[in-house]
């Protein structure tokens, strides 16, 4: 029997974040614009001991002013995950929802979304294929699985969520 000795126990890394790809009653899908001129849906990182819902929203409302009260529908589009080197992983939580109600949305913080608009599915196709999408890495395998039409339940969440 061969034993391989490992002196040092290595630990993995990992950055988890959540977003919301949030649809208007006309199915247009919620993007926001960051000041790289890049598009992506509202998201950000967790904060310890916060969940990936509670994550989500705070996201959600931080960028957009939007309310948990104002998204129904809610869902889960996936769990992507990405190797980001040196030994990182990062895993993103992606949700589904759709807004109530049609208003304006209006970005909180400038110095972190320039703007935001609503973006039919052909729109999204050209911004998947073209160079606009901020983290691509995430974002692309996303948009191509709401394009898709996934949209799975919360309960194998339930109890991290």
């Amino acid at each position: 029997m061969i034993v391989e000795r490992v002196d040092k126990e290595e630990s993995l890394q990992i950055t988890a974040s959540a977003a919301i790809f949030l649809e208007d009653l006309r199915g247009c899908l919620l993007l926001l614009q960051r000041p790289d001129k890049k598009w992506g849906p509202p998201a950000g990182r967790f904060k310890s001991f916060e969940s990936s819902v509670l994550t989500m929203f705070r996201e959600l409302r931080g960028e957009t002013g939007i309310e948990t009260y104002e998204v129904d529908n809610l869902g889960l589009l996936g769990v992507y995950t990405v190797a980001k080197g040196q030994g990182s992983t990062g895993i993103g939580f992606v949700f589904r929802g759709q807004l109530r109600q049609c208003r304006p949305i209006v970005p909180k913080d400038r110095n972190e979304i320039v703007s935001s608009r609503f973006y039919s599915r052909e729109e999204v196709k050209r911004l998947i294929r073209g160079d606009s999408l901020s983290k691509p890495e995430y974002n692309q395998p996303a948009l191509s699985d709401w394009l898709a039409g996934n949209n799975f339940s919360l309960e194998p969440l339930r109890g991290i969520y």
